[in-house]
């Protein structure tokens, strides 16, 4: 295995913790400033050829409620301990609990101090000197942070305790992370390389299959650029990429496309380019809810979208026109016949071809041309742009 899919492993999908690290920001007070630059600290290695020891214990598996230590970051079967899985069938309950004491500076007084991790597999609680360092964290493919100025003890001997659950409690993360795994519709991943760009960093995939390419840009500014290329032929329901987001943490979206209602591929008229919001509801059309417009479902000519959630905004831009949105899928009750339509995997997708739906009576492709399923015309190549953070 060479470096660079080392690397990746290490910091996109480990079994486990990434890199873990603490950064002091500027005076707690937003009101003042002195130019002093932000610091870090490592507690963990900054990858896996470079890891520190933590202590650690497994709640199943191999060497069951033993404590050791693992390094860090890393892939805690690597280290002896847990069940082997790859993709699903996960071990049910399988936790590693992860311990590490640090110092911090006295110099970081009147600062804020945050405890940053790289990602972690998957939902992650997080202790600092017994006390809770925020909610819950969900979903292994991100940073996240946590604000621990009034828990940090400076110049002291801190204690760090992380529990660190392989199997999620949500389910759409569990679809996400294990059953997405390195395959994208009938492709697989054939290449993976990562370099730097100017001030940029770039990592990118090749696939066999359906699925050509993908290339990942984070530039200094804060915005992550996904270019992606993908090849169809033939007719198919829906034709695109999808992601996947906790709906849970979901509250609401605003947006720049046709809008407020939702549309299907043989109802396209009705709506409007406007910047439109929504909050989130579960509506069932005509069933359960009642709150209209609906909040899921395929939206028509994308520009951009902010995902409004308890983690903060999640900005999407799309650089094409005449892109449509999928904002999760909605419930579709047994009875409702051909009234109801197929949407893809995961719960937000960017798409060149939506389905049509039918009728109480008549299944789409008995209305007219415009319920027939999409023709696929060929390579698609496509370029989103994402922003996290309000």
């Amino acid at each position: 295995m060479d470096l660079q899919r080392r690397r990746f492993l290490t910091l996109g999908a480990t079994v486990g913790l990434s890199a873990v690290g603490l950064t002091r920001a500027g005076p707690a007070s937003a009101n003042v400033a002195d130019g002093a630059a932000t610091q870090m600290i490592y507690l963990s290695g900054t990858d896996a050829d470079s890891p520190v020891p933590w202590d650690f214990m497994c709640t199943a598996g191999r060497r069951k409620g033993v404590w050791g230590t693992v390094p860090t970051p890393s892939n805690w079967e690597f280290s002896g301990y847990g069940t082997y899985n790859y993709g699903g069938a996960l071990t049910p309950g399988e936790s590693g609990k992860y311990r590490h004491t640090f110092t911090p500076p006295t110099s970081w007084a009147g600062r804020q101090v945050f405890l940053v991790f790289e990602g972690a597999m998957t939902d992650t609680t997080v202790l600092l000197n017994s006390r809770s360092a925020g909610p819950k964290h969900q979903g292994a493919f991100y940073r996240f942070r946590y604000d621990v100025t009034s828990l940090i003890r400076l110049g002291q001997s801190n204690l760090l305790e992380v529990t660190v659950d392989k199997d999620s409690a949500e389910t759409s993360v569990n679809q996400a992370e294990r059953e997405g795994d390195y395959w994208a519709g009938a492709s697989a991943l054939t290449g993976l390389t990562h370099a730097q760009d100017g001030s940029a960093h770039t990592v990118t995939a090749t696939y066999s299959g359906d699925l050509r390419s993908v290339r990942w840009r984070l530039d200094n500014n804060g915005w992550l650029r996904l270019d992606y290329t993908y090849g169809l032929t033939g007719t198919h329901d829906f034709l695109g990429v999808n992601f996947d987001y906790p709906e849970s943490k979901v509250t609401g979206a605003t947006w720049l496309g046709r809008g407020p209602y939702r549309v299907w591929k043989n109802r396209l008229r009705g709506v409007t380019t406007d910047v439109w919001h929504k909050s989130y509801n579960d509506t069932a059309t005509g069933k359960t809810g009642f709150v209209y417009p609906e909040f899921k479902g395929y939206h028509a000519g994308l520009y951009w979208v902010s995902l409004l959630t308890t983690e903060g905004g999640i900005t999407m831009v799309s650089a094409q026109e005449n892109v449509f949105l999928r904002l999760f899928t909605p419930a579709q009750p047994a009875d409702s016949g051909n009234a109801a339509a197929p949407f893809p995997g995961g719960n937000l997708s960017f798409l060149d071809g939506i389905p049509a739906i039918g009728n109480k009576f008549h299944p789409a492709t008995s209305v007219g041309p415009a319920g027939q399923p999409n023709t696929a015309a060929g390579t698609y190549a496509r370029t989103l742009y994402f922003r996290f953070g309000n």
